[in-house]
């Protein structure tokens, strides 16, 4: 009998991590928004110089993006209102050069934020700094090499908790948004592997390096809070061929429940499910974005990217979860939230993400001005190096991820259920 045991413990024990149930990711309470996304009331492009298509730098859409030149040029955010904001990123296609960011409240009078030098490996550049009041943003290039810029965020002490989204009335105005950050009150409640910097600041900015590894997938399950009319899914990723797919679950997740409360999630439900959505970036251009050949109405999503080797890690910088019918976003400080989605679980992998492998050039959190370099890319072996939380840690310098790597174009293709 005793021997029977020993053999069925030492049999479960040897069970591979990526065969076992996933374990659901404690619940976040806030997640910090985006606040220049152009589908915030009053968020647009106060002016301009130097750049094509600004306006695409404050677009939900994983696809658009501005085009940079060699030499000077500069953009100026309004942001629709005065907040606190400590945090700047945006997608870099190819550029070199420098970039200052700077904050104002009449566009007049302007402090400098923070200052960082990239290059055209740098795919994913993010500033931190202490905290400023700011209506206006300013980031101002000096390239030495023009290149593609995008997917611009400025993030502060705004959540998810802040803004008001409702599904829209019969005969109301309504629009689509990007679920996919937070609005309406999703959160993040399964990743696997469990990426580099910890599975919370994961969760609560939406970017992604997942080390290497074994499996197959790079798996992200999100709670919408409640049922989204969904049409469109799409990511902006490393640049390698990639294989991307969305599921769907309507009502209920199939999750089981151990006696201690905590949930977990069976992968292998996968295997007897149909995607809503099945696209390949051939190329490697580390964009993709199918639009749903009918719209589908479900609270839990899966977006998964299978690369067509195993690399030394694959990121993910966004994400794009478009509904339909939704009311345009109010801010009301406390009235929004996620309440519905936190779950019960433990989260995976390093919750403290400050101390990366990202090695500073400079001392962030030093009065208004981060001196350093940039933030390591989430595509490189530093991770999220020096960011830390977003509350209650320091940011003890900022790093240059060496290893990063470059996003060039938009992925395109589609499988017979999906189109680009």
């Amino acid at each position: 009998m005793k021997k029977t045991l020993l053999t069925t413990i030492l049999l479960t024990l040897a069970v591979p991590a990526s065969q076992a149930a996933w374990q659901r990711l404690g619940g976040v309470e806030k997640r910090p928004i985006d606040t220049a996304s152009a589908s915030l009331p009053g968020v647009r492009i106060a002016a301009s110089s130097g750049l094509a298509q600004p306006e695409n730098l404050i677009s939900d859409e994983v696809t658009p993006s501005s085009k940079a030149g060699a030499g000077a040029s500069h953009v100026v955010i309004n942001l629709g209102r005065q907040l606190v904001t400590d945090t700047t990123s945006f997608v870099n296609e190819g550029a070199e050069g420098s970039v200052t960011v700077s904050s104002s409240a009449d566009q007049r009078a302007w402090a400098t934020l923070a200052k960082s030098v990239f290059t055209g490996a740098d795919s994913s550049v993010l500033l931190k700094y202490a905290g400023a009041q700011a209506k206006y943003v300013r980031l101002e290039f000096n390239l030495a090499k023009g290149g593609n810029i995008k997917q611009l965020g400025i993030y502060g002490t705004d959540s998810d908790q802040d803004f008001k989204v409702k599904e829209a009335a019969q005969g109301e105005p309504s629009q689509s948004l990007n679920v996919a950050s937070g609005l309406g009150g999703s959160r993040i409640i399964y990743i696997h592997p469990s990426p580099a910097g910890g599975d919370e600041l994961a969760a609560s900015y939406g970017r992604f390096e997942f080390p290497e590894s074994d499996e197959k997938y790079r798996t992200v399950v999100y709670d919408l809070g409640q049922a989204r009319t969904l049409t469109e899914v799409g990511s902006v990723h490393s640049p390698r061929p990639v294989r991307f797919q969305a599921f769907v679950f309507e009502k209920e997740l199939p999750e089981k429940e151990d006696w201690r409360g905590r949930r977990s999630f069976d992968f292998d439900v996968f295997n007897s499910l149909s995607p809503i959505a099945t696209v390949e970036d051939a190329q490697g251009l580390g964009h993709i974005k199918a639009k749903l050949a009918k719209s589908v109405r479900a609270r839990y999503i899966a977006l998964r990217w299978e690369p067509d080797f195993n690399p030394p890690a694959f990121g993910v910088s966004s994400m794009s979860i478009t509904a339909s019918g939704l009311s345009v976003p109010t801010f009301s400080p406390g009235s929004g939230g996620g309440g519905g989605a936190a779950g019960q679980g433990q989260g995976q992998g390093q919750g403290e993400g400050g101390e990366g492998q990202g090695q500073g050039q400079g001392q962030g959190n030093q009065g208004n001005v981060a001196n350093g370099g940039i933030m390591s890319s989430p595509f490189s072996s530093g991770g999220f190096g020096g960011l830390g939380l977003p509350t209650g840690s320091r940011n003890n310098g900022t790093g240059n991820g060496p290893n990063a790597t470059n996003n060039n174009g938009a992925g395109q293709g589609a499988a017979p259920d999906a189109s680009p």
